[in-house]
């Protein structure tokens, strides 16, 4: 029957762990982190500049992204982006720039806080540049991505100029 009526999920009993690994090697990666954090602090690259926020905070126009950042969008069907933050701007090994966002995304409905697939918009980008988006809250142990798989892109500009669709990133 038409609507399905709603049950509520059970408490978990315990915490679930996003990426379980052993604690020298998560200890690592933090020092890692906070190294490459500090680095970034000294000279001046680090930002971390909310530039939208689904709920409260949605630029209408580029003019309008704190720090000159990308636009983004994901209130349409199926977007689940709930916040970006234009984290830091630096320059790559070869000389090109480099931007690098957080995203954080909503949970997937039905579930106790597991986020599986995404689904957002962004403009603004420029030829050039490289940008680098680190989703946050993706937990998924097994995911294909550690297997290589690579994420699907679609291109305005591309589909008007070249007729292309959706197609695969050329960097996992």
């Amino acid at each position: 029957p038409w609507p399905v009526p709603l049950r509520p999920l059970p408490m978990p009993t315990e915490a679930e762990l996003c990426i379980p690994v052993p604690k020298e090697v998560h200890d690592e990666q933090v020092a890692a982190l906070k190294d490459s954090r500090r680095a970034a602090l000294e000279a001046g690259s680090l930002m971390n500049r909310v530039v939208y926020d689904s709920v409260h905070f949605v630029p209408v126009s580029r003019c309008r992204v704190p720090g000159g950042g990308l636009l983004f969008e994901s209130r349409f069907e199926s977007g689940n982006l709930r916040r970006a933050i234009h984290v830091q701007r630096t320059v790559s090994e070869d000389g090109s720039a480099v931007d690098e966002y957080d995203l954080l995304l909503n949970w997937d409905h039905g579930t106790r806080g597991h986020t599986q697939w995404y689904l957002f918009a962004v403009s603004g980008a420029e030829a050039g540049r490289t940008y680098r988006f680190n989703i946050i809250n993706f937990c998924k142990a097994q995911s294909l991505y550690r297997q290589g798989m690579r994420p699907l892109v679609y291109s305005t500009r591309a589909a008007a100029e070249h007729g292309e669709g959706w197609r695969h990133s050329s960097k996992p």
